[in-house]
């Protein structure tokens, strides 16, 4: 909120470095048995399995700071039903990161795969230099919440973009490195937002169609 963001600014660091995050969103793609990883870019059309989990586009998100630093990572599905990303009570990994530390969601071999509720897929990314006790409260509220069975949601059909969340964005200068099924490493740039003040923090908005 505004008033959050203001008194944050007020309390930062004179010295503290404007954060930066880079961010890079992928889907897994297979051709004759040999996988590798596509860059999402926002609108971007992924299509789910028809009901099977097994089947249809796998995602992938990542990021990475420039500077130690709190990050909060946000889902919300097509029909607007959040959940919390990162961090999360079942990973090692926990605020604050660690400047330029490679983060992958979910970990090891794990992918994220879409529901049969189609529409328009967010991500939220928020990056601070304090610890965020307003989104750790939101996280904590939805965070195992369950669907019911019975409900029907309507599809969402616009993406719900936060303004003015960042000063700028740029083609990332160093890229992520992952291993692809022939063993081989593929390397991807993502892209860099930033914001100018220090003490500020970073909101970032990505998002593509689930059809």
């Amino acid at each position: 909120t505004p008033d959050y963001q203001t008194a944050q600014s007020e309390t930062a660091q004179p010295n503290a470095l404007p954060i930066s995050l880079d961010v890079l969103l992928v889907k897994k793609h297979l051709v004759n048995g040999v996988q590798s990883y596509l860059p999402i870019k926002d609108g971007d059309i992924l299509l789910d399995g028809r009901g099977n989990l097994q089947a249809g586009d796998k995602f992938r998100v990542m990021f990475r700071a420039n500077t130690d630093c709190y990050v909060y990572v946000i889902a919300v599905d097509g029909s607007a039903w959040a959940q919390g990303l990162f961090p999360s009570a079942s990973s090692p990994f926990a605020n604050p990161v660690k400047a330029g530390q490679q983060h992958v969601l979910p970990e090891g071999t794990n992918w994220f795969s879409l529901d049969q509720y189609k529409g328009i897929e967010t991500v939220f990314v928020v990056a601070s230099r304090e610890r965020r006790q307003d989104i750790e409260q939101i996280l904590t509220t939805i965070t195992g919440r369950e669907r019911h069975p019975a409900e029907k949601p309507q599809a969402v059909s616009e993406p719900a973009i936060i303004p003015n969340g960042y000063s700028g964005a740029r083609p990332g200068s160093s890229p992520f490195a992952f291993q692809t099924s022939q063993h081989q490493q593929q390397e991807l740039l993502p892209t860099t937002y930033f914001v100018k003040t220090a003490g500020e923090d970073l909101r970032i908005t990505r998002w593509f169609r689930h059809q």
